[in-house]
Formats: structure tokens, sequence, C-alpha cells
């Protein structure tokens, strides 16, 4: 799981709301801390609320 530059609080909530939800093909854009940003496809979030990542 790529964590560099990533506001863990934000991300924390949004997995916490999509918790058990899968999400195919959906495309998720964190903004980083040190002005990069990252891209994460075809996501799905576990019963666990892990976030589960499948770039293409």
């Amino acid at each position: 799981m790529i964590t560099k530059g990533i506001d863990s609080a934000s991300a924390g909530l949004f997995l916490n709301s999509a918790k058990g939800t899968a999400i195919p093909s959906a495309i998720l854009r964190l903004n980083g801390g040190d002005g990069g940003s990252y891209e994460l496809t075809n996501v799905y979030i576990s019963e666990t609320g892990t976030p589960a990542a499948k770039s293409r």
C-alpha cells in the first residue's frame, strides 16, 4: 500500500465510509502532502476496511 504523502486521516474516513463495499473500475485519486498525487484503480474495500489496490 502506498502511504507516502497521503493524508491518512482523510483516507481513513473514505475507507470507513466504504467499508465492505466493492468499487470495480473506480479511480481513486489521493493528493499527497508533498504536492504529488496517487491513482488507485480497481479498488476493492475488504470486510475489514483494508484497501486492496490493483493497477492496470
